[in-house]
Order: structure tokens, then C-alpha cells, then sequence
């Protein structure tokens, strides 16, 4: 999903592609959608997770404390750059 991430966001109509899946009819997509978009400072985004937080179960748990996370000024983009995540940027490497 990073990568897939990285590519869209290299242009505008990439971006705008990207923020359409905020209607995704996978939560799990629209609650990862939104936390990037969030943490990018796009605030719209918080609509949707506030969606997600108000049912029951895990998506609804996740969403909640991304919004917390956001509140409290640590949220995290989840699609960071494998450079800062320690991760290796390709995969076996």
C-alpha cells in the first residue's frame, strides 16, 4: 500500500484519486486514507474517521485513537517513506 501510496501521490490526479477512496466501501481502506490525509494536515479527512469512531469493533477502536493521536498533535502519516520507518525501502533489502 505504501508504494501504491507514493505513485498516486507524485500527481495531482493521483492525489485525487487517492482521496476518493475516503468512499471505499472497505472501512479498513477509508480508515487509512484517512489517517494519511490527516497527518498530511488535509482536515476534511476527519469526517470519515469520525464515521468509522462512532461504530463498534476494531476499525471503530483504530479510528477513534488516530483521532486522539490527532488531537493530541502526534499523529503519525501511515504511509510514511520506508527511509523513516527504519524499514527497508524494498523488499529483501
Amino acid at each position: 500500500m505504501r508504494q501504491a501510496y507514493f505513485e498516486l501521490a507524485a500527481t495531482s490526479d493521483g492525489m485525487t484519486a487517492f482521496r476518493q477512496l475516503l468512499r471505499h466501501s472497505a472501512v479498513y481502506v477509508r480508515l487509512w486514507v484517512a489517517a494519511q490525509l490527516l497527518a498530511e494536515g488535509e482536515a476534511s479527512a476527519r469526517h470519515a474517521l469520525e464515521a468509522i469512531a462512532s461504530g463498534d469493533g476494531v476499525q471503530a477502536f483504530n479510528a477513534r485513537s488516530t483521532l486522539a493521536e490527532y488531537a493530541r498533535g502526534t499523529l503519525q502519516p501511515p504511509f510514511e517513506p520506508a527511509e523513516h520507518t527504519g524499514q527497508p525501502s524494498t523488499p529483501g533489502a
